[in-house]
């Protein structure tokens, strides 16, 4: 279940929802893909209000895209 935030376009995705989102990954993917260098352009995006991290559909689509797009010129 997504959580709304007022004033947010849309619903944000808690960490659980956020890996089954991409596929089931583990936890422990998702961090080390938000902890890379800002050069390799592989970040997973999140915003933490509180201790709550929280993921919005857009940036995991664009994770998604990218990683995608990497993959298949390699």
């Amino acid at each position: 279940m997504a959580i709304y935030i007022k004033g947010h376009p849309e619903g944000l995705l808690d960490i659980k929802e956020a890996q089954q989102y991409l596929g089931g990954i583990s936890r422990t993917t998702i961090y080390s893909y938000m902890n890379r260098p800002d050069h390799e352009n592989r970040l997973i995006k999140a915003s933490r209000p509180g201790r709550k991290l929280l993921f919005t559909r857009h940036d995991l689509d664009t994770f998604i895209n990218v990683e995608q797009t990497l993959a298949d010129a390699a």
